[in-house]
């Protein structure tokens, strides 16, 4: 937090003469982007549909936020911010895994998204659809996970959340509960909230595995961590990005990219698309 190298705000209409901007630091890139979520929160926009903003996203956002920044203070405000949008009532957990991306923006789960005109395809799915092949790194990781079969096409390795067939090229989910519930547990896990993290994870698990999940196994706060990260990687890969940063923050990123050799390095998350 104490860092300079924050990223450059413009907060005035751009102009030659206030175009050479310095950084700002991480600690005033932070208060920034916390004092946009906490205006979109007073606002309180009803939630109405996945694609457009409300007061409950803005909240899942912070939450998710709070977690990057760390510490126990955030750690604490995160978990309020996640109960708020689990209890809001206006989002739920599909009964499914795979109907998060078959139902589109019809399912009840995504919180915020991106979406596609009727007849119009994203570039970006037919690139992942077309080019990008899931690899044997996760195939091993999904190998026993009965969410495979949604994630990825396992005849000839295509991706499936990205680009589905009934919902032509999207849409793209930025926030969904599921991972409103990775990141509360997450917190709950770093505050040594053990059993507390553990029921939080158990929903999504529950779900993936048809309402009965197999019992944890862990015997530390860092092997329940491990866990979170494994779950990171199971529910949300291709999705959000939210891979690469919990591998940053669970110190696994070099361990699975043996070509990150450098902190320079984790700006670019397009490393472990796949």
């Amino acid at each position: 937090m104490s860092s300079d190298y924050g990223i450059v705000l413009q907060n005035t209409v751009s102009t030659v003469e206030n175009s050479k901007i310095a950084r700002s630091t991480v600690q005033e890139s932070y208060d920034f982007i916390l004092d946009d979520l906490d205006k979109s929160i007073e606002l309180n926009a009803a939630f109405t549909y996945n694609y457009y903003a409300s007061s409950i996203a803005a909240k899942a956002f912070k939450a998710n936020v709070l977690l990057y920044m760390g510490g126990q203070e955030n750690y604490e405000a995160a978990v309020l911010l996640a109960d708020e949008v689990i209890n809001s009532g206006d989002v739920e957990l599909e009964s499914n895994f795979e109907d998060v991306f078959e139902n589109g923006v019809a399912n009840s789960e995504v919180i915020f998204s991106r979406i596609n005109g009727e007849g119009q395809a994203s570039k970006l799915s037919y690139y992942y659809q077309s080019l990008v092949k899931v690899s044997p790194w996760l195939q091993d990781f999904l190998v026993d996970d009965p969410r495979k079969e949604a994630s990825y096409n396992t005849s000839n390795l295509f991706l499936k959340k990205i680009y589905t067939s009934g919902v032509s090229g999207g849409p793209a989910n930025y926030m969904r509960l599921a991972e409103v519930y990775l990141i509360k547990a997450e917190c709950q896990a770093r505050l040594n909230l053990l059993a507390q993290a553990e029921e939080t994870l158990n929903a999504v698990r529950n779900r993936a595995y048809g309402g009965a999940a197999p019992d944890l196994e862990y015997a530390s706060q860092e092997e329940l961590l491990d866990i979170i990260f494994d779950e990171y990687v199971k529910e949300l890969c291709f999705e959000t990005g939210a891979v690469w940063f919990a591998a940053i923050r669970h110190g696994k990123i070099e361990e699975i990219k043996t070509n990150v050799t450098s902190s320079n390095q984790y700006i670019f998350q397009f490393l472990l698309a796949n």
